[in-house]
């Protein structure tokens, strides 16, 4: 599903975009001579929501899942001879990990000290910021504006967002949903005032509604996204370095073009 780029809407994402891809991690040290460069077939279990695009989420034509996450995977799995299989899961999915119920999650996950002492990260594959995605009739130009009112936020419990958005309000100014889209209807109905989301996520909303919604002020920057894996998993080293292949030969920048409006590589190695 390819989706037109509004001028309007370049223009406000790219703001907020512009720094997120100059650099790309250093790659995770691994030896190459414990990499499976063949699986054989094997099925990969991989989760999804469904309700976070551009990451996942259901055509509304066909009822397929389609998004970042299931192009990436594929891709993955057509270099290592694997087959992903998408499960649907609701969030958070890091216990289902620590209790190695799936292979694997992508869904846009934010790389943090504390996630880490229950999964394993692949390299990261993009860097980003958040922001205050907000309707356009909004009065509030700048975080200070925002914080200094009685303005509520929408996010989701668990998330990186909701950790942003308690550093500027505080709980009590905070509503979470359980789905991303639920919390865009809210937001819409005017019952919030903003959301706190990954800047690479509201690009879709932004495209769905161009004449209500916003980005606004940016609330963080440098952070990064990987895939999630149980600890130890043996799909670490491989898909670290298909990744690694598809940063390298083009392949994520035209999946991360197709849905996230930007490159993952940086600016040198385009």
């Amino acid at each position: 599903m390819k989706r037109a780029i509004l001028p309007s809407l370049f223009i406000i994402i790219s703001i907020v975009l512009g720094a997120c891809s100059t650099t790309t991690p250093t790659p995770v040290a691994a030896d190459p001579m414990e990499f499976i460069t063949d699986f054989g077939g094997r099925e990969i279990t991989v989760g999804v929501e469904n309700t976070y695009p551009p990451f996942n989420m259901l055509d509304p034509d066909t009822g397929e899942g389609i998004g970042w996450d299931y192009d990436v995977y594929r891709e993955i799995c057509r270099r290592l001879n694997c087959v992903p299989v998408f499960v649907e899961i609701m969030w958070p999915p890091f216990e289902m990990m620590a209790a190695g119920e799936l292979d694997t999650v992508g869904d846009g996950i934010t790389i943090k000290l504390n996630r880490s002492q229950v999964v394993d990260y692949s390299d990261p594959y993009i860097e980003y910021g958040m922001i205050m995605m907000m309707r356009t009739d909004n009065v509030y130009e700048t975080a200070e504006d925002f914080a200094n009112s009685d303005a509520r936020v929408a996010s989701q419990a668990g998330t990186t967002n909701e950790a942003a958005a308690l550093a500027l309000v505080g709980e009590d100014r905070i509503d979470n949903y359980v789905e991303w889209p639920i919390g865009v209807l809210a937001l819409l109905a005017g019952d919030d005032d903003g959301m706190a989301i990954d800047a690479v996520a509201a690009v879709a909303y932004i495209q769905e509604y161009p004449d209500e919604l916003m980005a606004g002020f940016a609330l963080t920057s440098g952070e990064l996204l990987a895939l999630i894996y149980p600890p130890g998993s043996p799909l670490q080293g491989p898909f670290n370095k298909a990744i690694q292949d598809m940063l390298n030969d083009g392949t994520m920048d035209a999946i991360c073009q197709e849905w996230l409006l930007t490159n993952c590589s940086s600016e040198e190695e385009l």
